[in-house]
């Protein structure tokens, strides 16, 4: 009996995480539009500013492929420090992930 409590617990606890900080790429899209649209594009064409690169860049490139979230808590030459939240991080992170996948026309 108290191995199958223990498991069930086990099984609980490994799924909360899953199911209660599931990525949200529209909630990430959201927060990049209010955030960051200042000096970056989000969906296409040029930004606003020279020499912040376009969503969709961040999105295929290797540091974004390598690094993930790490890239919202690094400090950046140009760019502000942001104080994002872990889910946030991980909502942004879920829209580049979508625009990655969109085709460059």
């Amino acid at each position: 009996m108290k191995t199958r409590i223990g498991f069930c617990l086990i099984v609980l606890t490994l799924s909360l995480p899953a199911t209660a900080w599931a990525a949200d790429s529209v909630e990430g899209e959201r927060l990049a539009r209010r955030v960051c649209s200042t000096c970056h594009s989000i969906a296409t064409g040029q930004s606003p500013m020279a020499a912040a690169p376009p969503f969709a860049s961040i999105a295929r490139s290797r540091a974004f492929r390598i690094g993930g979230t790490s890239l919202f808590f690094k400090s950046h030459v140009i760019m502000p420090n942001f104080a994002f939240t872990n889910e946030q991080a991980e909502d942004v992170a879920a829209y580049l992930k979508v625009l990655a996948r969109r085709r460059v026309r």
